[in-house]
Protein backbone atom coordinates (compact mmCIF):
# COMPACT_ATOMS: atom_id res chain seq x y z
CA UNK A 1 0.00 0.00 0.00
CA UNK A 2 2.73 2.42 0.91
CA UNK A 3 4.43 2.04 -2.78
CA UNK A 4 0.82 2.64 -4.21
CA UNK A 5 0.88 5.89 -2.29
CA UNK A 6 4.25 6.61 -3.20
CA UNK A 7 3.41 6.05 -6.74
CA UNK A 8 0.89 8.57 -6.46
CA UNK A 9 2.68 11.14 -5.20
CA UNK A 10 5.65 10.19 -7.66
CA UNK A 11 3.10 10.89 -10.52
CA UNK A 12 1.88 14.26 -9.31
CA UNK A 13 5.50 15.56 -8.71
CA UNK A 14 6.08 14.23 -12.03
CA UNK A 15 2.98 15.94 -13.59
CA UNK A 16 3.85 19.30 -12.15
CA UNK A 17 7.51 19.07 -14.13
CA UNK A 18 5.83 18.50 -17.00
CA UNK A 19 3.65 21.16 -16.80
CA UNK A 20 6.49 23.10 -16.51
CA UNK A 21 7.71 22.62 -20.06
CA UNK A 22 7.41 24.57 -22.80
CA UNK A 23 3.74 23.47 -23.90
CA UNK A 24 2.69 23.34 -20.44
CA UNK A 25 1.43 19.87 -20.54
CA UNK A 26 -0.69 20.15 -23.70
CA UNK A 27 1.62 18.38 -26.06
CA UNK A 28 -0.22 19.14 -29.70
CA UNK A 29 -2.77 21.24 -27.38
CA UNK A 30 -4.06 17.84 -25.67
CA UNK A 31 -4.17 18.04 -21.90
CA UNK A 32 -2.03 15.63 -20.50
CA UNK A 33 -2.77 13.70 -17.80
CA UNK A 34 -0.44 10.73 -17.18
CA UNK A 35 -0.09 8.63 -13.26
CA UNK A 36 3.15 6.39 -13.03
CA UNK A 37 2.24 3.17 -11.67
CA UNK A 38 4.89 0.72 -10.95
CA UNK A 39 4.86 -3.18 -10.50
CA UNK A 40 3.07 -2.58 -7.26
CA UNK A 41 -0.17 -2.10 -8.84
CA UNK A 42 -2.51 -5.70 -9.79
CA UNK A 43 -3.23 -4.04 -13.79
CA UNK A 44 -3.90 -7.34 -15.65
CA UNK A 45 -3.09 -6.09 -19.19
CA UNK A 46 -4.33 -9.46 -20.71
CA UNK A 47 -8.32 -8.10 -19.11
CA UNK A 48 -7.14 -4.93 -21.29
CA UNK A 49 -8.68 -4.57 -24.65
CA UNK A 50 -6.13 -4.23 -27.02
CA UNK A 51 -6.50 -1.16 -29.45
CA UNK A 52 -5.84 -1.76 -32.78
CA UNK A 53 -5.42 1.98 -33.54
CA UNK A 54 -3.97 5.09 -31.55
CA UNK A 55 -4.36 8.35 -33.59
CA UNK A 56 -1.28 10.47 -34.37
CA UNK A 57 -1.98 12.75 -32.04
CA UNK A 58 -2.10 10.83 -28.85
CA UNK A 59 0.78 8.84 -30.54
CA UNK A 60 2.68 12.27 -30.03
CA UNK A 61 1.77 13.26 -26.99
CA UNK A 62 2.91 9.58 -25.67
CA UNK A 63 5.98 10.42 -27.43
CA UNK A 64 6.53 13.77 -25.90
CA UNK A 65 5.80 12.41 -22.39
CA UNK A 66 8.46 9.33 -22.91
CA UNK A 67 11.18 11.30 -24.07
CA UNK A 68 10.36 13.52 -20.65
CA UNK A 69 9.89 11.38 -18.59
CA UNK A 70 13.18 8.59 -19.44
CA UNK A 71 15.72 11.95 -20.45
CA UNK A 72 16.60 10.72 -16.84
CA UNK A 73 15.72 7.13 -16.07
CA UNK A 74 16.99 5.55 -19.39
CA UNK A 75 16.97 2.24 -17.56
CA UNK A 76 13.10 2.67 -17.25
CA UNK A 77 10.36 1.69 -19.98
CA UNK A 78 6.94 2.69 -20.01
CA UNK A 79 3.68 0.82 -21.29
CA UNK A 80 0.46 3.20 -21.71
CA UNK A 81 -2.78 1.98 -19.97
CA UNK A 82 -5.67 4.37 -21.54
CA UNK A 83 -8.23 6.25 -19.72
CA UNK A 84 -10.21 8.69 -21.74
CA UNK A 85 -12.15 11.70 -20.21
CA UNK A 86 -14.17 14.16 -22.52
CA UNK A 87 -14.65 17.25 -21.32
Amino acid sequence: MSSMLSDLETSKKEMEKFRQQKHKGKPLGVDLTVQILNNCWDIDKNKMEKIEYIPSIIKGCMEDFTEFYIKDRNMYKLDYVFGLVIK
